[in-house]
């Protein structure tokens, strides 16, 4: 023990005796590292540092003492300082050394190799974390030794680690001794960060408002002044790069304000007080959740100033807590079992959540856009699914709200299965979006639709369109048919079924098929049903036209053209390559390209103006086309017996009175004498025809009404059988007889008695003679017509009377002849209206009948028995 007495050899000391010049001989003297020095109140050995911040240049100092000599070239070695850094394994050392009396001592200097020849150096080794420095010469314990030197701080924050500091050499050997180090940020090797930090957030809607908590301790204190960084905070939805949020707790050390920063999401706040190591501080603001759907994003806690730290992860909340967690879907995929149109169709949903969703029904699954359908509104459309059985269809918006009934977990693939009914119509797969709507808001997304034929609501149809090549009666009809197909047709998997093809004259049989030889040889045509059937042999590409022909023989009298639809139908179940198809109407061409259209009028009307003999007669003739009357058309009225005019071109007239050919009255327009002629001309023929040339397109169904003049024949005569007809560019309409307007306007019916009979009763001179007329007329004689019966020289009146009785003859009495009038008697007067008269005129020696009630020309003989004298 230094400072003992001790037996020497060759000298006796007293026990009074100091030891004043200590050795490494001395007897029990172990040497090592006292606890203290002199005055030197710190204990010893003792490290520390000047500065705790983030990868910063460290000064470091060590000091220490032995408890004996330690020889020169001893090695004194510092372990512990894993972590530091440094560019080179030789680094700078500065010591000095303090005697007992406190002076300094000039001879200090270390080396970082026993043979260096260069003082104030040590020896580095980054891997073990050790500095090793060699001595000068000889270090005396009546010494204190401090060495300075400096590394750089690891990155990441920590607490100071166990250091030791040994000694190697001649009489020198101390086995590692654990170093002291003082308390706060002059403990060597404790470095800014945050052994604790924790994150969570407050709610997981879309552009909600969330409330941020933060907790969290500091390896090292953190002074007033302070800056407190939280970065990561992206994608909230912030109309401006910086704003103001308010703190709601820990506004004590941090004020009441944090700042925003919001494109690289870091929210600042300053420290008011110091931050004591290892104490637990928390901090709380508000933040609005980004609007769009997303993981809760990686966090980082960093202090800057006096003392800095590193940026390091936080750990945040479990699930739900996860700050800016905005709820949606990891996975959202949708797909269907068929796209055939009319079907009933099951659509799978499969999806995952990025969080938990609580049961009870307080948030719904919500789908938009399935549109297209036929299902009507279902309050309780049923559902295959873990959280639910049934949800709520809209058919008007295409919408489906499943209620969440049982739990949702976060990251857990879950399937929805409904069945809906495609509607009836071909189309694209429309978007179809999801999203969670109620207690958990979350922005609607669009769902991932399977490929081809199974995106949902794909309705895959085939597009047709159908034309013909003529409306002629009883001609060879091309019938095209175009389809294309919103899916490909692969040969010998389907048939194609055209129906509504009624009227046509083929029999049952095959009909070659034209154009496009992928459909094949023939088709299978059954005329009962108008139907033809057809099985493509070759792969028809989907959106490409292709296209089918055969022909038909069209009806002999005219139809408009029928309603036709197509159906595909699988030749084989199993066969799932191609698409069925419920039946659906044909596209038609329009006007006279539609297929079996046949020409004909639907309406004919002809009529007259008089029907008085060899008057001039205006002939009002009205025609409805079922199909167009092109240009080079001949429209043919024949029958037009015994009427008379020049022959060649004659003047025609709008006759229709109203707007049926335009507001300017125009349907002779449409007319002329000859083809491509000056129009509002007829051609009069020979054999009592009238030609009619179409210079401008008649249209179907157009009501056209023309009146043309002729002269009425001298004789009486019945309206006589008017016929039309047409040839003209697919539009060869046979003759058709024509109607006729009745009574006197039916055409060419003249004036006239085709019978007259008159007879008397008794030969005898001055005797009472009884005259009886019989009469028939070809036209009706209209009330207060005259007939006068003539040239009864010799006769005279009975009393000689202006007014004669008129009587019915006996052979024709009780007969219904004059039916309803009771009697022909009762259907002529006399000049003064008195009925069963008739007048007398003596000097023309005539006798005239006034028609009171009418006669009809189609009626049986009428009567008529007066006397004479």
């Amino acid at each position: 023990v230094p400072g003992m007495p001790y037996l020497n050899v060759g000298r006796i000391l007293s026990p009074q005796a100091t030891v004043v010049d200590p050795s490494s001989t001395q007897p029990m003297l172990i040497n090592g590292f006292p606890p203290s020095f002199g005055a030197y109140s710190a204990p010893l050995p003792r490290l520390w540092q000047t500065n705790p911040s983030s990868l910063a240049l460290n000064t470091f100092n060590l000091s220490f003492s032995f408890y004996a000599n330690v020889e020169p070239n001893s090695a004194i070695t510092l372990t512990g300082l894993a972590g530091m850094n440094t560019s080179t394994s030789v680094i700078n050392l500065t010591c000095s050394v303090l005697f007992v009396n406190w002076s300094v001592s000039p001879n200090c200097a270390f080396y970082s190799a026993a043979s260096n020849a260069t003082p104030g150096t040590g020896s580095w080794n980054q891997q073990q974390g050790t500095l090793i420095f060699y001595s000068l010469d000889r270090i005396s314990p009546q010494v204190l030794v401090t060495v300075v030197f400096s590394l750089v701080n690891p990155r990441d924050g920590q607490s100071t680690p166990s250091i030791f500091l040994e000694s190697q050499g001649i009489n020198s050997l101390i086995p590692m001794f654990r170093v002291t180090v003082p308390s706060g940020n002059a403990a060597p090797l404790v470095i800014a960060g945050f052994p604790t930090r924790f994150i969570t957030g407050s709610s997981q809607n879309s552009a909600a408002l969330s409330n941020i908590s933060v907790m969290f301790t500091s390896f090292c204190n953190l002074p007033v002044g302070t800056i407190l960084q939280i970065i990561g905070l992206t994608s909230t939805d912030y109309q401006t790069n910086h704003t103001t949020l308010p703190i709601v707790s820990g506004n004590t050390i941090f004020g009441n304000n944090g700042s925003f920063f919001v494109p690289s999401g870091i929210f600042t706040v300053v420290a008011y007080s110091d931050l004591f190591q290892n104490s637990n501080y928390s901090l709380s603001f508000t933040i609005v959740n980004p609007a769009m759907s997303q993981s809760s994003p990686t966090l980082y806690i960093a202090n800057f100033g006096s003392v800095t730290s590193f940026p390091i992860v936080m750990s945040k909340g479990i699930k739900n807590q996860g700050p800016l967690l905005v709820a949606g879907f990891l996975l959202k995929t949708i797909s269907q079992s068929t796209a055939s149109s009319s079907t009933p169709n099951t659509i799978t949903f499969v999806f995952i959540l990025n969080f938990d969703v609580v049961g009870g029904g307080v948030t719904s699954l919500v789908f938009y856009g399935l549109r297209g359908t036929s299902s009507p509104d279902n309050s309780a459309l049923p559902v295959t699914a873990s959280f639910c059985s049934s949800g709520q269809f809209f058919q008007s918006n295409g919408s489906l709200i499943l209620p969440v009934v049982n739990a949702i977990s976060e990251s857990t693939q879950y399937t929805v299965q409904f069945d809906l009914v495609n509607g009836p119509t071909a189309q694209q797969a429309p978007p179809i979006f999801v999203q969670l709507a109620g207690q958990i808001v979350s922005q609607p997304v669009m769902c991932e639709q399977a490929n081809g034929t199974n995106a949902v609501l794909y309705i895959s149809t085939i597009f047709s369109f159908i034309s013909q090549s003529t409306t002629a009666q009883s001609a060879l009809n091309n019938i095209t048919l175009i389809i294309n197909s919103f899916s490909p047709i692969f040969g010998s998997t389907i048939y194609l079924t055209l129906s509504g093809l009624t009227g046509a004259q083929n029999p049952s049989g095959n009909i070659p098929l034209l154009c496009d030889s992928g459909f094949g040889v023939n088709g299978t045509w059954d005329q009962t049903s108008g139907t033809m059937v057809v099985e493509p042999v070759a792969y028809l590409e989907a959106a490409t036209n292709h296209t089918l022909c055969f022909i038909l023989t069209n009806p002999s009298s005219g139809q408009d053209s029928p309603s036709i639809s197509i159906e595909v139908s699988r030749t084989n179940a199993f066969d799932s390559r191609s698409t069925p198809m419920s039946q659906r109407s044909v596209n038609k061409a329009s006007g006279n390209a539609a297929p079996l259209l046949v020409a004909d009028f639907t309406f004919t009307l002809i009529g007259q103006s008089t029907p008085s003999s060899w008057y001039l007669n205006n002939i009002t003739v009205t025609l409805t086309p079922r199909a167009d009357l092109p240009p080079l058309t001949v429209v043919t009225i024949s029958g037009l017996q015994n009427a008379s005019n020049t022959y060649g071109p004659i003047l025609i007239s709008d006759g229709s009175g109203d707007s049926s050919c335009g507001s300017n009255r125009s349907c002779h327009l449409h007319f002329s004498s000859q083809q491509g002629g000056s129009a509002g001309l007829g051609l009069w023929a020979s054999g009592w025809k009238l030609l009619l040339f179409v210079v401008q397109t008649v249209k179907a169904q157009e009501n056209v009404v023309i009146v043309f003049q002729v002269r009425n024949p001298e004789a009486g005569q019945f309206s006589p059988p008017v016929t039309i007809e047409c040839v003209g560019p697919g539009v060869d309409i046979l003759p058709l007889n024509m109607s006729k307007a009745s009574g006197n306007s039916a055409p060419l019916a003249v004036a006239g008695f085709y019978s007259s009979k008159i007879s008397q009763s008794d030969v005898s001179q001055d005797a009472l003679n009884t005259l009886t007329i019989t009469l028939q007329s070809f036209t009706d004689l209209a009330l207060n017509s005259t007939i006068t019966v003539s040239g009864l020289l010799g006769a005279r009146s009975v009393a000689n009377a202006t007014s004669i009785t008129i009587n019915e003859p006996a052979d024709l009495a009780g007969y219904s002849i004059c039916y309803p009038y009771s009697g022909c008697g009762r259907t002529v007067s006399d000049a003064s209206g008195t009925i069963r008269r008739a007048s007398w005129d003596d000097s023309s020696k005539s006798v005239t009948f006034y028609v009171s009630t009418g006669m009809w020309a189609s009626a049986t003989a009428r009567g008529y028995a007066f006397n004479l004298v």
